[in-house]
């Protein structure tokens, strides 16, 4: 996990994008948890909240489709069955197996 100052970055970030409302819903937090957070209030432990903001904010290169994504959508590639069917498919699903980004969560 990154470290707080990051994320709290790459949150005020999103809530400047996309709105207290949707960053809040992106998150599965009310709009008044939320705030909170952004106000330095604690509400319940903040691990989990950090894992949230790093998987739905934070920004990786994936050097398997040599683009840009979120930590939930480089999850949620390493998450897919192994498409046996395909040989160049498969080549790039264990490369994206062993990325050091897979090492990171």
């Amino acid at each position: 996990m990154r470290n707080e100052l990051e994320l709290l970055h790459a949150l005020n970030n999103a809530v400047s994008e996309r709105g207290i409302s949707d960053t809040a819903r992106r998150l599965g937090y009310s709009n008044h948890t939320l705030l909170s957070r952004i106000l330095g209030g604690h509400i319940g432990p903040s691990a989990n909240f950090w894992n949230r903001v790093e998987r739905a904010f934070t920004r990786r290169h994936c050097p398997v489709m040599n683009d840009i994504l979120t930590a939930a959508q480089c999850h949620e590639n390493r998450q897919q069955p192994a498409p046996t069917h395909n040989p160049s498919a498969m080549q790039q699903w264990k490369t994206c197996q062993r990325c050091p980004h897979a090492m990171e969560e």
